[in-house]
């Protein structure tokens, strides 16, 4: 499991947050994914959607992708970068 850690963006509810995840193919429910926010646990592959929807998120508005996906946080984790 992973847990999910980012900063939170202006202008993005977490109910519109989960919206794009689920079109993304995640399978949370709207609790889980606030739970996660807050520090909870994820499944990997349930946290790399939720990054991918944050990270599309700040990319419509101009930004980077901040928000890590498990392969990038594993490497860190391991001292490759």
């Amino acid at each position: 499991m992973h847990r999910c850690r980012s900063g939170w963006p202006s202008g993005l509810t977490v109910t519109q947050l989960w919206v794009r995840y689920v079109g993304l193919g995640g399978s949370i429910r709207e609790q889980q994914l606030r739970a996660a926010l807050r520090g909870g646990e994820l499944a990997p592959q349930e946290h790399d959607v939720a990054a991918h929807a944050l990270n599309e998120y700040f990319s419509e508005q101009g930004g980077a992708h901040p928000v890590a996906y498990t392969t990038e946080v594993n490497d860190h984790a391991d001292g490759r970068r």
